[in-house]
């Protein structure tokens, strides 16, 4: 647009690379017209010149800034500029069988640039048509069309450079300052700040690994809170329950110092006490280290393929003996009851030879820890447990049951949680609270489960599963 209106509409797009040379372009524009003339003219013999066809000829040539000059011999019988230069009228050369495929300059007084195409009148004279433009006028719309061409670029430039500007903006620096605000809102302790994604490129990838990044963080923060909370609570109910075995060893070891126990009966009772209490202390103690253990995944397991059946007689036995035992010398009360005898009932539905894979010694925790259980919160004469093994598609199912005095509803989701007992008669029984705790993470350890359900008044049922083995 600025270089046709320079020169003029002629100068077409395909021609753009001749407007660095102002006579090229000349030569292009004028193109057109100096074919008609050469059709009109050249090696012609002419009675007289068609003034009307000039006219219209020099008003085209008009646009593109030239005009027509015709001589016949020395006299200029046509111009296409009210007024000619005196200097290149007299500078026009004569007839000399030119054609138009010369370029001439005149430079004196100004500067021309002309082409000619000579001819012959009927009469004998010589006849030239010159096709001139003046170069004054070319050279200056020459200097017009390089500026606009550099202020076009410049702008172009300019405009790319914005646009560009605006694409990084967009693409790279607005996700990169999002990213940025991600890390000072978690760095100040705010975990919900979302990054927002935009795109599915890599700077999109990284948002939402940023974002999944944080969720995770979150999600370990929240976790780290409540174990701290439940260790703070976990420490908090062994104080409590340390304090009871202590207070008793101090008020019997005081009544011995004091001479309370003032017969040798006495003084057995408050020894033997004393002793069950620091027994009791120390059995607390060592669930607490233990649980501890199992939690930091600090204690080893030694897995191995053992058949079932055996295993289980031996267990049942060694607990049942000490069960025994244990009713024996002091008998659990509840519920106004006392547990006179302690039996357990034992059978096995697998196939013969069926093996689990199993930590003999954990296992071993397990089943006494479900007993010892049954044993304590029992409020019958007789405390009976059925222990059941089902073999359920690939797992070795274990069901113990007993007729204790059960658990509400409420309560039976808690009773697997650390420190959980159910009401103060339960805590009344002493002991840390963390016996179906551990036997739970030691069943999950093995890759097994472990539930349970009960009814008050009749009785509990402890569930749990471990890996059976082929042969």
């Amino acid at each position: 647009i600025y270089v046709q209106s320079a020169y003029g509409s002629a100068l077409g797009s395909e021609s753009i690379g001749q407007m660095g040379n102002p006579i090229d372009a000349m030569n292009s524009l004028v193109q057109t017209q100096m074919e008609i003339l050469l059709t009109m003219y050249d090696n012609r013999e002419l009675d007289e010149i068609n003034s009307q066809d000039m006219d219209s000829i020099n008003e085209s040539l008009r646009e593109n800034n030239a005009f027509l000059v015709i001589k016949k011999a020395d006299e200029i019988i046509y111009q296409g500029v009210e007024r000619l230069d005196m200097g290149l009228k007299e500078q026009l050369p004569g007839a000399a069988n030119h054609h138009g495929d010369t370029v001439s300059y005149i430079t004196v007084p100004k500067s021309y640039m002309f082409r000619q195409i000579d001819f012959q009148f009927t009469d004998g004279d010589p006849g030239s048509v010159f096709l001139i433009a003046y170069l004054g006028d070319i050279v200056p719309k020459f200097k017009k069309v390089a500026f606009s061409l550099i202020m076009i670029l410049v702008f172009v430039s300019v405009s790319v450079s914005i646009l560009i500007s605006a694409y990084m903006y967009h693409e790279f620096v607005r996700p990169i300052k999002s990213l940025k605000h991600g890390t000072t809102a978690i760095m100040e302790g705010d975990w919900d700040y979302n990054v927002k994604v935009d795109s599915d490129d890599e700077l999109g990838e990284l948002c939402q690994s940023f974002n999944n990044m944080r969720n995770e963080l979150k999600h370990s923060m929240q976790q780290q809170v409540e174990a701290e909370e439940k260790n703070r609570e976990l420490i908090a109910n062994i104080s409590h329950d340390l304090k009871t075995p202590v207070t008793s060893i101090k008020g019997y070891a005081e009544g011995l110092m004091d001479g309370v126990a003032n017969s040798p009966e006495k003084v057995e009772k408050y020894i033997r006490i004393i002793y069950n209490k620091a027994n009791e202390m120390d059995a607390m103690i060592n669930e607490l280290s233990l649980y501890t253990k199992l939690n930091s995944n600090a204690i080893p397991y030694n897995f191995q393929a053992i058949s079932i059946d055996n295993y289980m007689q031996d267990c049942i036995d060694e607990i049942s003996e000490l069960g025994n035992v244990a009713a024996s010398r002091g008998k659990s009360q509840m519920g106004g009851q006392s547990c006179e005898q302690f039996h357990v009932k034992y059978k096995n539905y697998c196939r013969k030879g069926t093996k689990v894979m199993a930590d003999p010694e954990k296992i071993r925790r397990v089943v006494s820890n479900i007993i010892t259980n049954s044993q304590k919160y029992c409020d019958k004469e007789q405390c009976e447990v059925d222990i059941r093994l089902k073999q359920v598609n690939d797992m070795v199912q274990f069901e113990f049951e007993d007729n204790g005095c059960g658990i509400s509803e409420e309560d039976l989701p808690n009773i697997f949680n650390r420190t959980y007992r159910a009401d103060e008669a339960r805590r009344s029984m002493g002991g840390s609270g963390l016996g179906l705790a551990i036997a739970k993470k030691v069943v999950e350890e093995h890759g097994g489960a472990m539930w349970a359900t009960s009814r008050l008044g009749v009785g509990t049922s402890i569930f749990f599963t471990l890996q059976s083995v082929e042969e």
